[in-house]
C-alpha cells in the first residue's frame, strides 16, 4: 500500500489496480469497478482502458451488474430503517 500512496503523491507514472467510480470508461457510468489507473499529484490521472476479449468483457459486465444490484438492495434496506 505504501507504493500506491507514494505514487499518488508523486508523478512516477506507475499503474495500479484500483477500485473507482467510472464515468464512461469501459462504457460504464456511476459504478465502481477495479480498473488499472495511473496515479499522480494526489489523484487518479488516467484510467487505463485495456482491450478486453469477449469473455473478459462479459465478466466485467457481470461484475458491474452485481455491484449495481447490491447498491439497489442496500438502498432498499436503508429505506426500511
Amino acid at each position: 500500500m505504501g507504493d500506491i500512496v507514494a505514487s499518488a503523491a508523486t508523478d512516477d507514472g506507475r499503474i495500479y489496480p484500483c477500485s473507482m467510480s467510472l464515468d464512461g470508461e469501459y462504457g460504464f457510468k456511476d459504478v465502481a469497478l477495479g480498473v488499472p489507473v495511473r496515479l499522480g499529484g494526489g489523484k487518479v490521472k488516467e484510467v487505463i482502458e485495456v482491450a478486453l476479449d469477449a469473455a473478459e468483457r462479459k465478466a466485467l459486465e457481470a461484475s458491474a451488474a452485481a455491484i449495481r444490484d447490491m447498491i439497489v438492495e442496500g438502498e432498499g434496506l436503508l429505506k426500511k430503517l
